[in-house]
């Protein structure tokens, strides 16, 4: 006999919002105020089969700007809080909190921030810190310090320093980040070692023949596990040590990429390559895969208001220094076209192949 399953779900939303678009809900001399605000409940039950959520989740989002004597603050927070009696169902906290004042030529960001550099020095993580941004003219210099968020299952504390320095199209960017270990035991630290990295990379950006171009090069030092013994090196370097320390466990490598868009009068052609060394890691990135020569090539064409064409193709590989047993190529290939005969028709064909070879 089958059991009798039953799931019941009530949600309850409010949402009260006063966007910048609209009249402020306090607009004075000196102060004005506007933004959203929303709640939401979730009540949870099942019969018949094990639950598999909290009972009771409440969600609260305010996101308020006002501006204080010419200074516009922008408010973020987002606090997510559960309630049950039962511990199976204990979750960490989400909670984000994010507070930005800005002025003219610069301003700040404190609690929670997603910062972006590059793609291969700093870009998807988010920090629990505070960054100063500051971009009179064409310069700008942006300095952050933070830790990343985590829940207690994490055995190290990960820290960041990052700073971005730009003129012009140059940029120059340096990001430190080092693990901490806050409530580490004997048998965790035979699984897992903590880490240190330095990445330091450059940009720039020109046009040379019409065609738009980005070039970056970043180099990174890493090391796997910060107890092990320190290198012996000549004490002219010594300086180092205040931002890294290279030990016997320490290794480093590079990294490269440049990218280009030719303008065509029916469209453009981009292409971009990417190298990224066997030994090269950045602590920076959300996620990033080391060991890989990839280029691309995209074509976009709109020949008549109601033809378009596109089209992609990608390759890459990996064992760049042939020290595995096997080398991976990867081939993508795609091409799109649609035709626009008339408002209410269209028509469209996709095709796609995809190769893979050891």
């Amino acid at each position: 006999m089958k059991n009798f399953k039953l799931c019941f779900l009530i949600a309850i939303l409010f949402v009260f919002a006063f966007n910048s678009n609209s009249e402020a809900l306090i607009n004075t001399k000196y102060f004005s105020l506007n933004g959203s605000l929303q709640t939401y409940y979730q009540y949870y039950y099942a019969e018949g089969v094990e639950n598999r959520d909290s009972p009771n989740t409440f969600h609260f989002n305010i996101s308020p700007t006002f501006t204080f004597f010419g200074i516009d603050f922008s408010v973020q927070s987002d606090l997510d809080y559960y309630f049950t009696t039962d511990p199976k169902f204990y979750l960490p906290s989400f909670n984000y909190l994010s507070i930005r004042p800005n002025w003219n030529w610069g301003g700040l960001e404190l609690m929670d921030f997603s910062p972006y550099f590059s793609d291969l020095t700093l870009n998807g993580i988010t920090l629990r810190g505070a960054a100063l941004d500051l971009h009179p003219g064409n310069f700008q210099l942006y300095i952050l310090g933070g830790d990343m968020k985590a829940d207690s299952s994490v055995v190290y504390d990960r820290r960041y320093y990052g700073m971005r320095m730009q003129i012009g199209g140059f940029s120059l960017n340096v990001v430190q980040a080092s693990d901490k270990a806050f409530h580490l035991s004997e048998e965790d630290s035979t699984l897992t070692a903590p880490e240190e990295n330095l990445v330091v990379g450059c940009q720039m950006a020109f046009e040379a023949w019409k065609t738009d171009v980005n070039l970056e090069v970043a180099g990174a030092a890493y090391t796997r596990d910060i107890y092990a013994q320190k290198l012996d090196y000549d004490n002219s370097f010594s300086f180092i040590e205040g931002i890294y320390t290279p030990r016997h466990s320490s290794y480093a490598d590079i990294a490269y990429a440049i990218n280009a868009n030719y303008p065509l009068s029916i469209g453009n052609i981009k292409g971009a390559f990417q190298y990224v060394g066997p030994g090269y890691t950045s602590l920076g990135l959300y996620s990033s895969n080391n060991d890989q020569l990839e280029f691309e090539f995209d074509l976009n064409l709109r020949p008549h208001p109601m033809i378009s064409f596109s089209g992609n193709y990608n390759q890459n590989r990996n064992n760049l220094l042939y020290n595995l047993v096997a080398t991976t190529f990867n081939r993508n290939l795609s091409i799109y076209t649609s035709f626009f005969p008339a408002s209410f028709f269209s028509n469209s064909i996709y095709y796609y192949w995809y190769g893979s070879n050891k």
